[in-house]
């Protein structure tokens, strides 16, 4: 293996946040879909974590569902998903798999939803999401969030050894993950991600869809 592909999902390979995507379609209404949105307000302006934002929202549109209902709305997600899939990322994925580059898909969303998305492009692409469990207690959330993404990303290089690693981001979070990399595409970095990666001193590629 000559090269690792590492490529975060929500506004990289999709061009929407995920997560927000299955809040409101799980929503019973328009009054639900306000409060997904005010959850995600809270966890951008800090009021929330990114975790307890993940808490409130599959409670209210995951836990209380049976399997049946469940396997619907991972179905209608994925639809959506695919309407909104970011071509040249795509296909930039395609190339790595054709190659027989390694390829993984990281994403705090969950990967109850990515999984069957992603491995509708490849079965070959590994995915490291966020995991939701459930128990007694209820939800368990381990969130592969900011630095915890770094960690996952650092043990899928180690165990490829594949000495070139290309990163392929939209934001700012990534920066750690970005540190691990020889190459990086931004894709359709904000000018804050473009800063932060210059202040950094990393060198980049933009890739505008």
């Amino acid at each position: 293996m000559e090269t690792l592909a590492l490529f975060d999902f929500d506004k990289t390979l999709v061009a929407r946040d995920s997560f927000r995507i299955l809040g409101s379609a799980g929503s019973n209404g328009s009054l639900q879909r306000l409060g997904m949105l005010g959850y995600a307000v809270m966890a951008k302006v800090g009021i929330i974590t990114n975790t307890r934002y993940k808490e409130l929202v599959l409670k209210r549109v995951w836990l209380s569902r049976d399997s049946a209902s469940r396997s619907e709305l991972v179905g209608e997600v994925d639809e959506l998903l695919r309407d909104i899939v970011v071509a040249p990322v795509l296909a930039a994925l395609r190339t790595h798999v054709e190659r027989g580059d390694g390829v993984a898909v990281l994403t705090a969303s969950p990967e109850f939803y990515v999984s069957p998305f992603v491995h509708h492009i490849s079965p070959d692409i590994r995915v490291r999401g966020t995991v939701v469990e459930e128990g007694s207690g209820g939800l368990k959330i381990e969130n592969l969030f900011a630095e915890e993404k770094a960690v996952a990303a650092a043990q899928l290089i180690s165990a490829a050894g594949a000495p070139t690693v290309h990163v392929y981001t939209d934001h700012e979070n990534d920066l750690a993950v970005m540190k691990l990399a020889d190459a990086i595409t931004l894709v359709e970095p904000s000018r804050a991600t473009i800063a932060a990666v210059n202040r950094a001193g990393l060198e980049f590629e933009v890739l505008r869809a």
